[in-house]
């Protein structure tokens, strides 16, 4: 997490500390993040032994193009947890949107 992530999401707490409960009955907290079928986005750190790159223990297995992967949306409240939800296609402002209004106006 970034250190501005970290110095906002601080301040925000040290900001609505005091809030009641009135207050977050009518938050709606929600997320979304991409999972990818095999590995992901980052790079990864292996230790290992001088010239034992190759060997097969320390190898990660790839596939081309990705091999796949699955965008989801979820979201809880001082009600619960609400449904996960799949999003298809490319996440974009539009798509965030349309997507926003389909699952608001039919909770």
């Amino acid at each position: 997490m970034k250190t501005r992530h970290v110095k906002a999401r601080l301040a925000f707490a040290r900001d609505h500390l005091g809030k009641p409960s009135d207050f977050w009955n009518k938050i709606l907290w929600s997320d979304a993040t991409k999972l990818e079928l095999f590995g992901g986005n980052s790079a990864q750190i292996v230790g290992r032994k001088k010239g034992t790159a190759y060997d097969p223990k320390h190898t990660i297995p790839t596939i081309k193009h990705g091999g796949g992967s699955i965008m989801l949306w979820g979201c809880f409240s001082s009600n619960g947890p609400g449904k996960l939800h799949v999003i298809e296609g490319k996440m974009n402002s539009s798509c965030f949107r349309k997507f926003y209004n389909k699952i608001f106006f039919h909770l």
